[in-house]
């Protein structure tokens, strides 16, 4: 089973991981559960989760880190619990597989810490697998409503994919401030599944109680090996059009730190790119080099160049190309964005 509670022991913490998903070899963000138990009630704790190839002696994951909103190396980044009671700690790691592993011969870490003590553990989970994405799994992409209108789209909700009763795929709906690098809109979502059949979705909240949502399709919806399967039902837009907001917004500020970059396609599929110019033409940042895009997505921007550092102030020009799939046909747009103090 994918979907249980797998107790551990941290000196006098217990707890574990309550969800573990497949995870994808091409960098598709998936997230895990853990629980923590036995914690004082009156301290801040915080956790990290990560993937270790023992043939390699080094991990082969990132974890989205929060605060600093980026992928941090294996162990290097951490995450807040969401839920705080007086014996019970929840949270929800978002993990990507960077570095290919050798072969099936790989655990997970766990490590939780409040500033002044630190305990970790190995987790050997044999139902835990990597697919490889060209022969043992696809993508399913969709949105989530809170309603059977369809009018209002279900956020920042957890996204359980199962096959029968097991949950084999996971995800949180947009917005979930993660950056996937493949841009989503709100109540989307993408997970990695394995090839088959995905029976049923269900859903929760963060804190993990159960909610109803609602799709444009029934299950089941049918994956195949290095496929997307969309379970929304494409109304074709007629033009191409880019929204960029905040604009402007602060890198350097607590709030309004990174921008959100939305495009809509007149295409089903296309392939994308997003370039980042400044005012003398030189090309700063790549977010998108030829991705395999839906018709409705969004990146964040979060104002650094691709060497990691932030830019100054200024004018900044967002280059959008997109390619129809099936028709090879190119359509382009721009628009400034504009890097502020705070505001």
């Amino acid at each position: 089973m994918i979907c249980h509670i797998l107790l551990i022991s941290l000196v006098s913490v217990t707890g574990g991981i309550e969800i573990l998903p497949n995870a994808a070899n091409d960098s598709t963000p998936f997230v895990v559960k853990v629980k923590a138990s036995e914690l004082p009630p009156d301290t801040e704790y915080e956790f990290c989760l990560w993937v270790f190839d023992k043939d390699q002696n080094s991990a082969i994951s990132q974890i989205w880190e929060s605060e600093e909103m980026e992928w941090k190396y294996g162990w290097t980044g951490y995450q807040p619990f969401s839920q705080d009671t007086a014996s019970t700690r929840i949270g929800w790691a978002f993990l990507r597989i960077h570095k290919e592993p050798l072969s099936n011969n790989y655990y997970i870490k766990y490590k939780i810490r409040n500033g002044k003590e630190e305990w970790d553990t190995q987790i050997d989970y044999p139902d835990f697998k990597i697919l490889d994405m060209t022969t043992e799994g696809g993508w399913l992409v969709g949105t989530i409503f809170s309603n059977p209108n369809l009018d209002s789209p279900l956020e920042n909700s957890v996204v359980l994919a199962k096959s029968d009763s097991e949950v084999v795929g996971t995800y949180i709906t947009e917005d979930n401030q993660i950056n996937e690098s493949y841009p989503l809109n709100l109540g989307q979502f993408r997970v990695a599944v394995p090839t088959g059949t995905i029976s049923s979705l269900s859903f929760t909240s963060r804190e993990g109680e159960s909610i109803t949502g609602y799709t444009e399709t029934s299950a089941p919806w049918t994956i195949s090996a290095g496929k997307i399967t969309y379970i929304d039902s494409f109304t074709i837009k007629q033009t191409l059009s880019l929204d960029i907001s905040p604009n402007p917004f602060s890198p350097n500020e607590p709030e309004n730190k990174v921008t959100y970059i939305s495009y809509k396609l007149p295409y089903n599929e296309a392939y994308i790119k997003i370039y980042i110019y400044d005012r003398r033409g030189r090309r700063v940042r790549k977010l998108m080099d030829g991705d395999l895009s839906g018709s409705s997505l969004r990146t964040i921007w979060n104002g650094k160049n691709d060497k990691g550092n932030i830019l100054p102030m200024g004018i900044y020009i967002v280059y959008l190309q997109a390619e129809d799939k099936s028709s090879n046909k190119v359509e382009t747009k721009k628009a400034e964005v504009v890097i502020a103090k705070r505001l």
